[in-house]
């Protein structure tokens, strides 16, 4: 329990540090021009709120905490990767083929963002996941 625990504070951290840096500061001007037509005056922040605690969550039970044999930062970086590609593609494809002019670049973008960005998530969180994991057993002792 506790090193889900600490796993799961350690995605949150990264995943806000890392969208922080790409939404706030790499992507913030091609989102603006490519979609700021699409953007509310008054942001509603729930959404937001509620994306960032179970995001993180998704990343922990099904990238990370897999009960396999084998389990090493390349497979947390692949899992990872996969279930970025995944939802972050459901939502952008979605988007693309249902709202009217919406950028094929920023479905292009994002989604590769989405992978890249829960793929280094994972594999942080997974790192932390072995060593407090790796620790519990040697307290077992």
């Amino acid at each position: 329990m506790k090193t889900n625990i600490i796993t799961y504070a350690t995605l949150l951290l990264s995943l806000l540090i890392l969208d922080g840096i790409w939404l706030g500061l790499v992507a913030k001007d091609g989102y603006q021009q490519a979609m700021g037509h699409f953007m509310r005056e008054q942001v509603i922040i729930w959404p937001w709120v509620a994306f960032y605690l179970l995001y993180p969550l998704a990343i922990l039970i099904l990238a990370i905490n897999v009960q396999l044999p084998t389990q090493s930062r390349f497979y947390f970086l692949w899992r990872g990767f996969v279930l970025g590609a995944a939802a972050y593609g459901t939502y952008n494809l979605t988007n693309y083929a249902l709202v009217v002019n919406w950028p094929l670049s920023i479905t292009i973008k994002d989604w590769l963002w989405g992978a890249v960005l829960t793929s280094s998530c994972a594999m942080m969180g997974g790192h932390v996941w072995l060593k407090c994991s790796f620790r519990v057993k040697l307290n077992d002792i």
